[in-house]
């Protein structure tokens, strides 16, 4: 509280002020002598430099609040005098009501976009406060709580400690014995173990199953080429592997392949799983012993089989393992053939030509078993291979197109490129995975260039390299040179012929992970230039299944300043972005089209929340749109939408209202991401409250980024009633753009 003579100078200069009038006003608010303006002050946070009322270090012209109200601050005469600097989330002006400076605080403008982190607040005088982070407990010892960033949700799954799918009997699932992943109620009867292993009270009972080829005592004999099917069925692990553990593969196959006499013999082995479960592949030389593994390969992530190649085994018998993570049947395809030597180019020095003055293109299969230890930023389970790249100066700058595809579906192949000192990672120019691979690199400088070929598991892999003349790249592949991009309106990013130079990424993470790779892909950059403060939301649409990352960087592109783009369709919606110059990145890993929609105002300021019920007076969306925030709690609940959970009572969740007149035929884009809650945005057309649902007019925020509708509505009266999904209410905000067809 600052000292009484303070507070009586200050209530003494707003009465002199008042009866002065405006000329009085202009002579104290700008001194000749640079003295403080104090009434400016007098709103502000803090002292301005050399302030020092020898107490204890408040300014003596602090902030007054007005019968405690913590949005009145000091005395005024006009807007200008109530400026707050470093405070962005509020808006300051001057109440001439009453003579002092008003603060409306603005929570959207602290919003970072990060939904588990909680809803950051505006404190009109110290700014953005981050919010209690998100809960999501339920208190229930037997649930498995947490908070999902990609879908901005809560998820609770049932406690199961050996993770067999099976929650424990004691929180309401079958499983018996939580600590071995082979008990449970979804598995058979083994018989004879002494074990209830279905967990239906009974031992040994029949119907029951008994295992077969499970251990090296009753080990499958193959000795020639052929296919066959074996059962994880009543099997259990013992014998250990580096590549699977028991935790997460309990079940065992037991083969024993045998080499018959008459020389060496390579044996390809392929597994695939039936039944959702996955399997790896081991074997060794001493049966039952896994000191003695030699080859160990698990089943790549998306793929539907995995691989093994043992070479060159002299005549004999050899141990090989298929675990498996669940009770399924297992397709073998078992391949004997004359022995083959490792792959020579896994080191630098022994690298494949592939590229040359002479030849330019090349296109062949390669068998990719073999691993190497080339030191790398992309992690690989088999390779690389190295191939030689040698770029004559004679030829001048050349694009370089290598395209690896696997005879695997979903194998993910990584392609790399180093420069003439190859060995070290510092060497590594580039590098990353796709399916297929498809590397890209413009205008390589005349030069010794080395390109590796590694892959996510064994397999065939198809390589095309070319070297063409040097194409010239499109302004939007580098920050540079980015075009602006259209408001208000959709673009289409063609990125076929672009590379991946740019920086700033949000499809790979800054600091990348300590394993795996980065894949490979195209990237494109657009100017966005805010003259002043503005919002900015932008609507990313992939083609087909691509992968796409769509963030806002700095005019240097190098990180993601400003986020990235999250939900469904991706939005990336960001408040009051400061006056300046910014370049909106998007990546695609199939350098496919991306469709752009991107929506810039300025700064809003909050409009009101919605009316509670037809029978209350209609609140107003602006013929531009807005933006709105509110609270549905307590509000009526008379209106049922089509896109609600089912057996909801009559009315659903409680819901506000808004009115949209549209006076010709717009394109109409409402966003309820940053919403607490699941929200329902419902539009429904008619003269009358509440009108009729449009079709498709009913979005449901179960899903990430809560409810999103992008409508194409003719001329007339709308409705925009905003609800919860499933009874659900709380706080909710609204961003609502309208822009020409």
């Amino acid at each position: 509280m600052p000292p009484l003579r303070a507070r009586s100078r200050l209530a003494f200069s707003a009465l002199a002020a008042f009866l002065a009038g405006a000329g009085a006003a202009s002579t104290l608010a700008c001194s000749p002598s640079g003295a403080h303006d104090r009434f400016a002050d007098a709103a502000g946070p803090g002292p301005e430099a050399g302030d020092d009322d020898g107490g204890d270090g408040a300014p003596s012209d602090a902030p007054l609040a007005l019968d405690g109200d913590p949005s009145v601050g000091g005395p005024c005469l006009d807007d200008g005098q109530c400026k707050l600097a470093g405070v962005t989330c509020a808006s300051w002006v001057c109440d001439k009501a009453i003579g002092r400076c008003r603060g409306t605080a603005d929570d959207t403008r602290c919003d970072d976009g990060i939904y588990c982190n909680g809803r950051e607040t505006c404190d009109v005088r110290t700014g953005c406060r981050p919010g209690p982070v998100v809960d999501c407990s339920t208190g229930d010892s037997c649930s498995i709580d947490a908070c999902v960033e990609a879908t901005h949700a809560c998820t609770h799954a049932p406690r199961d400690a050996d993770g067999d799918h099976d929650p424990t009997t004691a929180c309401g699932g079958g499983d018996c014995d939580d600590r071995d992943p082979t008990v449970n109620s979804k598995v058979a009867e083994v018989c004879g173990n002494h074990v209830d292993d279905n967990c239906n009270g009974a031992v040994d009972e029949s119907p029951c199953v008994s295992p077969k080829s499970s251990t090296c005592d009753d080990a499958q004999i193959v000795s020639a080429s052929g296919s066959l099917s074996v059962s994880l069925d009543a099997t259990t692990r013992t014998v250990a592997a580096s590549c699977a553990s028991p935790t997460d593969y309990p079940r065992q196959i037991v083969l024993a392949i045998q080499v018959p006499a008459g020389g060496a013999q390579d044996v390809d082995i392929v597994a695939a799983p039936k039944g959702g479960a996955r399997v790896a592949l081991a074997a060794g030389l001493v049966c039952g012993d896994g000191a003695t593994e030699s080859h160990c390969e698990t089943q790549a992530s998306g793929s539907p089989s995995v691989r093994m190649r043992l070479r060159a085994l002299p005549p004999g018998i050899y141990p090989v393992y298929v675990f498996g993570t669940a009770e399924a049947n297992v397709d073998l395809r078992i391949i004997f053939s004359a022995p083959t030597a490792p792959a020579t180019n896994l080191t630098c020095a022994r690298a494949t030509p592939l590229l040359d003055g002479t030849t330019t293109s090349f296109g062949g299969t390669v068998q990719l078993v073999d691993s190497g230890a080339l030191p790398s930023a992309c992690s690989s389970g088999v390779g690389p291979l190295v191939y030689r790249v040698d770029l004559p100066a004679s030829l001048g700058p050349r694009d370089l197109r290598v395209r690896a595809t696997p005879d695997v579906i979903g194998v993910t192949t990584i392609l790399g490129l180093r420069d003439a000192g190859c060995v070290s990672a510092a060497n590594e120019l580039r590098c990353g995975n796709g399916v297929p691979g498809d590397l890209f690199v413009r205008a390589l400088p005349p030069g010794t260039y080395y390109v590796t070929l590694a892959a996510g598991a064994p397999s065939d892999v198809t390589l095309d390299a070319s070297l063409s003349p040097p194409t010239v790249a499109p302004a939007d592949a580098s920050c540079a040179t980015a075009p602006a991009i259209a408001r208000d309106a959709t673009t289409i990013a063609d990125l076929g012929a672009n590379d991946d130079s740019i920086a700033a990424s949000c499809v790979w993470p800054s600091p990348p992970p300590a394993y795996g790779s980065p894949p490979l892909m195209a990237a494109a950059a657009y100017d966005l230039e805010f003259a002043v403060d503005s919002d900015l939301l932008v609507v990313a649409r992939p083609t087909g299944s691509d992968a796409i990352g769509v963030g806002l960087a700095t005019s240097a592109c190098t990180t993601m300043t400003y986020g990235c783009a999250s939900g469904y369709p991706m939005r990336l919606s960001r408040r009051a972005l400061a006056a300046g110059s910014y370049r909106l990145v998007v990546e695609s890993t199939k350098r496919s089209l991306v469709s752009l929609s991107t929506f810039v105002r300025p700064a809003a300021t909050l409009g009101p929340v919605g009316a509670d019920g037809c029978g209350a007076a209609p609140v107003v969306i602006p013929s531009a749109g807005g933006l709105f925030s509110g609270d549905t709690t307590g509000k009526s609940a008379k209106i049922d939408l089509s896109c609600d959970a089912g057996g909801q009572p009559k009315g659903g969740a409680p819901e506000v209202i808004y009115r949209l007149d549209l006076a010709a035929k717009s394109r109409v884009v409402l966003d309820a991401s940053g919403s607490a809650y699941s929200t329902l945005v419902s539009v429904r057309a008619g003269a009358t409250c509440p009108g009729v649902e449009v079709d498709n007019g009913c979005a449901a925020g179960f899903v990430a980024g809560n409810a999103f509708l992008d409508l194409l509505l003719d001329s007339g009266t709308y409705w925009v009633v905003v609800d919860g999904y499933a009874l659900a209410a709380g706080s909710y905000r609204l961003d609502v753009r309208v822009a020409a067809p």
